[in-house]
């Protein structure tokens, strides 16, 4: 089984939301079904996410920790999921990540 590390609406489309799972996937869901309706693997287990809510974005934007301490953010729509940056900051597992808007950003 998948354990699902984090869900969060997309805010482009309501009616889906995303999840990152353990197995190192962020998937798109159909909200009514649970269908999926895209996906995107990476190598390493996602440990940790958080949601960027309140962006100018017309995607959800996530930010994923992993296994191997690396770090993505995530850009999910209706469209397809897609890769926004990655950052390998620590050689250890990230075990919880938070944000907060700050300056017109996020930490």
């Amino acid at each position: 089984a998948r354990r699902v590390v984090a869900a969060v609406p997309c805010a482009s489309s309501p009616d889906l939301a995303v999840a990152a799972s353990a197995d190192g996937s962020v998937r798109v869901l159909a909200c009514a079904d649970g269908s999926l309706q895209h996906s995107r693997s990476f190598s390493s287990p996602i440990t940790a996410c958080t949601s960027l809510f309140g962006n100018d974005h017309d995607a959800a934007m996530i930010v994923t920790g992993h296994e191997d301490g690396t770090i993505r953010a995530i850009a999910a729509t209706a469209l397809g999921v897609a890769l926004q940056q990655a950052l390998r900051p620590h050689a250890q597992p990230i075990l919880d990540m938070a944000s907060t808007a700050a300056r017109g950003g996020y930490v």
